[in-house]
């Protein structure tokens, strides 16, 4: 048996050696608390930023590059049925940040209502197949029917917050979305989604010296004023 070589005072390796895996094996996209021996390992590797956590007891390599295909993976757990990742939790996995508190969710309306356990909200929409992508092997509203359905469903400081950070991230042009929420039917809060639609045009020409969008884009809500 060969002899320990190592001094007896030599100090432990740190956690983010333990946890790099051989050049030859990648470590998993997605770790969970049970895969490195509980919470306390977790949190500890959490502390020595080994691992990034991305939502609830559901983290990744601290090597590895987050996408958004990646933040929707995370998401995987509550999106049973044929739920769709939607509003504030899509503009997570768009954009990063802190994530939600809840995962939102939607299902096409007039279907069976998904079992989604855990911190969720879920409710019926319609005209979801069209808007819909796949991330990772899981759905999430395409971008602008995210930017719609935020302005449409949060108060406005929540709604051009999450506007902004989505165009940011996806390049999506404001006044698409603004026109798309506007074809839509029976749009309960439309005046105040335009509001939103406006004050997140401004915030976006405020960080920018290109054209202001707010101008294309209070025309394309005032020319919808009748609907």
């Amino acid at each position: 048996m060969a002899a320990n070589t190592s001094h007896p005072n030599s100090p432990a390796p740190q956690l983010s050696t333990l946890l790099a895996p051989p050049p030859s094996q990648a470590p998993p996209l997605l770790i969970r608390p049970d895969a490195v021996g509980g919470t306390v390992a977790w949190n500890d590797l959490i502390r020595h930023q080994a691992i990034i956590p991305l939502v609830d007891n559901v983290a990744t390599s601290a090597h590895r590059t987050i996408t958004p295909a990646l933040r929707a993976q995370a998401l995987a757990d509550y999106v049973a049925g044929s739920a769709v990742i939607a509003g504030p939790s899509a503009v997570w996995v768009y954009a990063g940040g802190p994530p939600p508190a809840l995962v939102h969710l939607v299902h096409p309306h007039g279907t069976h209502r998904p079992e989604v356990w855990g911190a969720a909200e879920v409710r019926g929409a319609v005209g979801l197949h069209p808007d819909t992508i796949i991330l990772g092997g899981i759905p999430v509203t395409s971008p602008l029917r995210t930017c719609a359905d935020c302005a449409i469903s949060q108060d406005i400081d929540a709604a051009v917050e999450a506007m902004v950070r989505l165009v940011a991230a996806t390049g999506i042009s404001l006044d698409m979305a603004a026109f798309r929420m506007e074809c839509r039917h029976r749009v309960q809060g439309r005046n105040r989604a335009r509001l939103a639609f406006r004050q997140a045009a401004q915030a976006l020409a405020a960080t920018t010296t290109a054209t202001p969008p707010s101008v294309t884009t209070a025309a394309v809500t005032d020319s919808f004023s009748r609907l």
